[in-house]
């Protein structure tokens, strides 16, 4: 069990030591090997684990304690404690305009983990009155990384922000999740195209901030043709489309803040909504 006063586990140590500051594999090792009895390898395998689990990330070579779990776990405990200490929101937030950093991933999963984690930062601070704008070719992620993206899309509708979100598919998948998630925060358009984006591309657009996810052609076909074939989702299909992103494919994230790329996205993605 997490956090309690008792002898702690190997995960609780790697916890509190992510709790501190960002750390590569390699510090994680040498600070347990000195405070452990322990070895190299259950380190690793118990940094799988949390990373599996999606306790933690890791980009750029480096873990840190994933935010999702954080708003969880702060939840859980507002519940049953009036207050709790705010989350850093870390550096991204100061990003000065036109300041950008780009992430690279083995995998579409491994970067579906951390864009939820920036994106739970900067949906903290996005104001009510400017709509979110997402582009996808197709919302994979529904299926594959169900926890986190309901997460996601509920608080959507509990922060009372609205997001227009277009779909390039057409798929009977497609339709389906237009006709489950559509609401009066969530608008879905699909069989969207947009001017300038690629097959392999997504963007999301919050305020001056831009998500850009940039996967492999081979990959994004690899899922058209999950989605072309597959007409609703069971555990068979799924254990299928869940080996594809997890498969090889290597993904780019690009975060940005530029004011200017802002509002010239808003306007290409907001052309199929009618806005009050």
């Amino acid at each position: 069990m997490l956090f309690t006063e008792h002898k702690k586990t190997l995960a609780e140590h790697i916890i509190y030591l992510l709790d501190r500051q960002s750390l590569s594999g390699t510090q994680i090792v040498q600070e347990l090997l000195q405070a452990q009895k322990t070895s190299k390898e259950s380190i690793y395998r118990t940094l799988r684990k949390l990373l599996h689990q999606e306790v933690i990330n890791k980009a750029q070579k480096k873990y840190s304690l994933n935010r999702h779990w954080i708003q969880r776990m702060h939840e859980f405990s507002m519940r049953h404690i009036g207050n709790t200490q705010s989350v850093d929101a870390h550096s991204i937030l100061q990003f000065n305009d036109g300041d950008s950093i780009t992430y690279q991933f083995k995998n579409p999963d491994l970067m579906g983990i951390y864009w939820g984690h920036l994106y739970d930062c900067v949906m903290d601070i996005h104001p009510q009155h400017i709509p979110i704008l997402i582009y996808h070719p197709h919302e994979w992620l529904i299926h594959t990384r169900t926890q986190s993206e309901e997460y996601t899309l509920k608080r959507f509708e509990k922060d009372q922000k609205l997001v227009l979100f277009s779909i390039g598919g057409n798929t009977e998948l497609d339709r389906q999740f237009k006709k489950d998630w559509s609401g009066d925060y969530l608008k879905i358009n699909i069989n969207s195209s947009i001017n300038g984006l690629k097959q392999n591309r997504y963007i999301n657009v919050l305020g001056d901030f831009i998500f850009e996810v940039r996967t492999t052609v081979s990959f994004e076909n690899a899922v058209d043709d999950f989605f072309k074939k597959n007409k609703s989702i069971n555990e068979s299909n799924k254990h299928t489309l869940e080996k594809i992103i997890h498969d090889g494919y290597r993904t780019k994230l690009i975060f940005s803040r530029n004011q200017k790329k802002a509002e010239l996205w808003r306007k290409k993605l907001s052309k199929d909504f009618a806005l009050i």
